[in-house]
């Protein structure tokens, strides 16, 4: 049960959420403005996943999983006030890159004062701070324009792909947290495929994306994930926009559903055979433990 609540936690406390901000148990005349349902899901559920996984953080946090906790309640507070502020370009750019800047600085504080030049410093955090930027402007567009399961699900195995590849190279605790996010998104699935409706747009990729983009960071600077695998498994999500193309749009469920995955898959997948190979070069492929 140790190993599935990390995943199951997280997912109910996210149904919950959608189901009260959505009224999910009348499906045919959903709650019109229950899109906070999605920021809740995300910050409660990760955090949930978390507090299971190890305890409360203190605060101030000591190590960067600590912060991404903190980080993740506070941007679901943000984006609770997300359907004001996203309808104004400028300010939504500028709310989505001071989080992404404020983790990055959180999270990697000491490779700042101990590591870091000023150079690489301002490239890594400034970096980072447009990564989340760029993450949750697309990724919300899209959430926008596709309602029901199949952006849940999408995303779903996008995340459960970098789960792979951050267990494959090093950090079984990073993992875990990013199995928390796709069970969250499962959960998401299952609800849709009930109220076709339902949408991920305005709250919760704000969350998601200071999310996804922070634990491949911490792969990439504290583990051994490799950049490329990092690139590739942040793009992954980006590649669901190719579903919107007339060709896929006009294929009926389920192969249309299935054609977005295979799009997704695909650099996904990529990223994880570069982390496998790290593995099987560090290990031997038979003497890896967490």
């Amino acid at each position: 049960m140790k190993i599935f609540s990390p995943v199951l936690i997280p997912a109910v406390i996210a149904a919950v959420a959608w189901l009260v901000s959505w009224r999910l148990w009348n499906r045919n005349r959903l709650a019109p403005h229950g899109h906070w349902g999605g920021a809740v899901a995300l910050a409660l559920g990760y955090a949930a996943g978390y507090v299971t996984l190890m305890s409360w953080p203190p605060f101030p946090a000591n190590t960067a999983m600590q912060w991404l906790t903190h980080l993740a309640l506070l941007t679901g507070v943000v984006a609770l006030a997300e359907a004001w502020w996203r309808s104004r370009t400028w300010l939504g750019w500028a709310i989505w890159t001071s989080l992404g800047g404020l983790a990055a600085w959180l999270q990697f504080g000491a490779l700042v004062d101990n590591t870091w030049s000023a150079t690489q410093s301002t490239l890594w955090i400034g970096g980072l701070a447009l990564a989340t930027a760029g993450f949750c402007t697309v990724l919300d567009r899209l959430a926008e324009r596709r309602d029901g399961a199949s952006m849940p699900l999408v995303l779903w195995l996008a995340v459960s792909m970098a789960s792979a590849s951050l267990l494959l190279t090093g950090s079984a605790l990073l993992g875990q947290l990013a199995g928390s996010i796709a069970g969250i998104f499962g959960a998401a699935t299952v609800l849709a495929w009930w109220a076709p409706r339902i949408s991920l747009s305005c709250g919760a990729m704000t969350v998601f994306g200071l999310l996804y983009v922070a634990l491949l960071a911490q792969g990439h600077l504290y583990s051994e994930l490799p950049f490329s695998s990092a690139a590739l498994l942040y793009l992954a999500p980006f590649a669901a926009w190719l579903g919107e193309t007339n060709l896929v749009r006009e294929m009926r469920a389920p192969r249309g559903v299935l054609v977005r995955m295979g799009l997704v898959a695909i650099p996904a997948a990529a990223g994880v055979l570069i982390a496998f190979l790290v593995w099987r070069s560090t290990s031997g492929g038979d003497d890896y433990s967490y």
